[in-house]
């Protein structure tokens, strides 16, 4: 067992990093936890962005966990998650930095991903939802099936948007 949490430490993969997880433990995110503020700006982005989803996702270990979303429909509604390895939102784990995808369909890092070849995602700006420890334990995101150009200005809403719902989600741990 110690030799098992020692390479998850130790893991090339940011997303698999045994600290990262114990951040997300040590907030609760793992937890299904309804938060009518989070659901809120959700709500706000979508209609800002004007676009039909928004999202506030936790990456876990192997799934992507939905804390509060706006605009989901189908099997994404039901599962409220996805697989990790079809998450736009991991991609903003590995580097810290947001991940914005203007046509999907022509995106080398997106473009054979079922959300986009089945679900039909077009475009996606995310942020990452950086803890105060430094640790990057999700992402806050708006999505759409429209192929859309983000400004640098709306890009730096959505990482405002994360930088709230960071504090947020810190600001119930007391």
């Amino acid at each position: 067992m110690q030799a098992k949490l020692m390479k998850m430490r130790n893991v090339k993969d940011p997303v698999k990093n045994l600290d990262r997880i114990m951040e997300i433990v040590r907030l609760h995110l793992h937890e299904d936890q309804a938060d009518e503020i989070l659901d809120e700006y959700t709500r706000k982005a979508a209609e800002e962005f004007q676009l039909p989803v928004s999202l506030v996702s936790i990456i876990l270990d192997d799934v992507q966990k939905f804390a509060a979303s706006t605009g989901l429909e189908g099997w994404l509604a039901e599962t409220n998650g996805s697989p990790v390895e079809w998450s736009f939102c991991a991609n903003s784990i590995r580097s810290g930095k947001p991940f914005i995808v203007e046509d999907a369909p022509n995106h080398d890092m997106v473009k054979s991903n079922p959300l986009v070849t089945v679900e039909g995602i077009r475009c996606y700006a995310g942020a990452p939802l950086v803890t105060k420890n430094g640790y990057v334990v999700g992402n806050f995101c708006v999505l759409g099936s429209e192929e859309r150009t983000f400004s640098d200005a709306e890009i730096e809403r959505v990482k405002e948007y994360a930088r709230k719902i960071m504090d947020r989600i810190e600001s119930r741990m007391g």
